[in-house]
């Protein structure tokens, strides 16, 4: 028999540790252009609901990993996998004090204009499943190398890019047509 707790566990105590935290008050605190755009960190269920946001602005555990998974580790098609087994799978590599949190924000970001295009009616729900595998394609169009989370520099540079894409009303529809 399995014990599929144990895998439960390991997510509650991820997201209690100090940097989790960190994460949601970036994400709070991270200044957009627009209210629409800005993306909130639902570390812990419920935590938004009296919030005046739009479902593709919140960004659960499950969207963090995933799309850290597929951006910054360019494996998309593990992302679509639950946050449990990413979470086993990648935890000596994210969510660690010297990577920045910009670079969470950045990956978070790109997976809420995905699902935000859509919200608008500009692409086709149809899409929904490839996901990971256009945020991955989209980032490698701005910058062609893999870049490590702990390169801060490098990694810092990607995020704003990937942020001043996301920012502009066409910018992500523009991505996807390349």
């Amino acid at each position: 028999a399995n014990n599929n707790q144990n895998q439960v566990h390991d997510m509650i105590n991820e997201i209690t540790k100090e940097y989790h935290k960190k994460l949601e008050l970036f994400f709070r605190n991270y200044e957009d252009t627009s209210e629409q755009k800005h993306v909130y960190y639902e570390r812990r269920s419920k935590s938004l609901a009296n919030e005046n946001i739009c479902g593709y602005q919140r960004c659960t555990f499950r969207t963090m990993i995933q799309s850290a998974v597929a951006v910054w580790f360019e494996s998309p098609y593990e992302a679509i996998g639950s946050e449990q087994v990413l979470l086993s799978k990648y935890r000596n590599q994210v969510f660690s004090d010297n990577q920045k949190e910009i670079c969470y924000y950045a990956s978070a970001s790109l997976y809420s204009a995905f699902d935000r295009v859509i919200y608008q009616n500009r692409l086709d729900p149809s899409w929904r499943s490839a996901k990971p595998f256009i945020c991955f394609i989209i980032k490698k169009n701005l910058m062609n190398e893999k870049i490590s989370l702990n390169d801060t520099q490098k990694a810092e540079k990607l995020s704003l890019s990937i942020l001043n894409l996301v920012k502009k009303d066409d910018g992500y529809i523009e991505a996807l047509e390349k």
